[in-house]
């Protein structure tokens, strides 16, 4: 599988939307440093460092700012188990977001 969704940006609301049937419960969103050292090898859900592509780069341009692996998804939103068919997800940004554009990069989804 590889697939991509648009990435989005927009101003923030001064009120809470919630169209959406089924929205995702709110939920606190944590980073921790580490010392470790950062390779492509690292899958691990982190923001910044080095992409693990489990398929070949395709940042095309993009900046990569972030990785989410299915499990760790799965495990705080059970709920919507899958929802990365299993993979993982890369959030690549343009590196000139524009104020009056809305698209603002790619959520890409990776599977083996």
């Amino acid at each position: 599988m590889n697939e991509n969704g648009i990435a989005i940006a927009h101003s923030v609301a001064n009120t809470e939307r919630s169209e959406h049937p089924f929205p995702l419960k709110k939920h606190p969103i944590g980073t921790e440093e580490t010392n470790e050292q950062d390779s492509s090898a690292n899958g691990i859900s982190k923001v910044g460092g080095i992409p693990c592509w489990i398929q070949d780069d395709e940042s095309n341009g993009l900046v990569f700012f972030m990785q989410i692996d299915e499990y760790d998804l799965d495990a705080l939103f059970p709920d919507h188990r899958g929802l990365f068919a299993g993979g993982m997800s890369y959030l690549l940004l343009s590196p000139n977001i524009s104020e009056s554009g809305i698209e603002a990069g790619l959520l890409k989804i990776q599977t083996s």
